[in-house]
C-alpha cells in the first residue's frame, strides 16, 4: 500500500494522528486495506468460508475490496483507484464547506421536504445556491443527504 499511495497507511492507521486518518485522502483507502486485510484473516483462520464464497459486494469504497476479492482487479489498481477518488473527494470537500449525512426515518418521512427547508435556512444566512439534497438511497427508509455545511 505504502507504494502505491506515498505514504505510511500503517504507520498512520497504528499511530495517526487520527485527525489525518479522518481525512477522506486516508480514511477511504484505509478502509480498502483493512477490507481486504479483514479478508485475509478470515480466510487464515476460517479457509473454508471464503473458499465458499459464491459473491461479493460493498457499499462505496467497499466496492473496490469487494472487486478485488472476488478477482476483478488486482489489489495495486484498485488501491491506485481508491487513492485518486479519495484525494478528488477531499479537494471537493475543501472547496465548499459540506457535509453528508446518514438518515434512517419512517415510511412516511419526507425527506425532499426536510431537504427544501434546509436549502431556505441557509438561504436566510445568505447562501447562494445553497445545496441539500438526497444523494444516495440506502434502503427503502433511508438516505443519504448532502450539502453545505450549515
Amino acid at each position: 500500500a505504502e507504494k502505491v499511495l506515498g505514504y505510511d497507511l500503517l504507520g498512520l492507521c497504528l499511530r495517526g494522528p487520527r485527525e489525518e486518518l479522518d481525512r477522506t485522502q486516508h480514511c477511504q483507502p484505509a478502509v480498502f486495506v483493512a477490507s481486504l486485510a479483514a479478508v485475509e484473516k478470515l480466510n487464515h483462520q476460517r479457509p473454508k468460508v471464503v473458499e465458499s464464497c459464491v459473491a461479493a459486494a460493498g457499499y462505496s469504497v467497499g466496492e473496490f475490496a469487494a472487486l478485488v476479492f472476488a478477482g476483478a482487479l488486482e489489489f495495486p489498481e484498485a488501491l491506485y483507484a481508491v487513492k485518486v477518488r479519495a484525494e478528488a473527494m477531499q479537494k471537493a470537500s475543501e472547496a465548499v464547506p459540506s457535509g453528508m449525512l446518514s438518515v434512517i426515518g419512517q415510511r412516511e418521512a419526507n425527506y425532499k421536504f426536510a431537504c427544501l427547508e434546509a436549502r431556505k435556512h441557509c438561504e436566510s444566512l445568505g447562501i447562494e445556491n445553497p445545496v441539500c439534497e438526497i444523494s444516495n438511497y440506502l434502503f427503502p427508509d433511508s438516505r443519504v443527504i448532502a450539502g453545505h455545511l450549515q
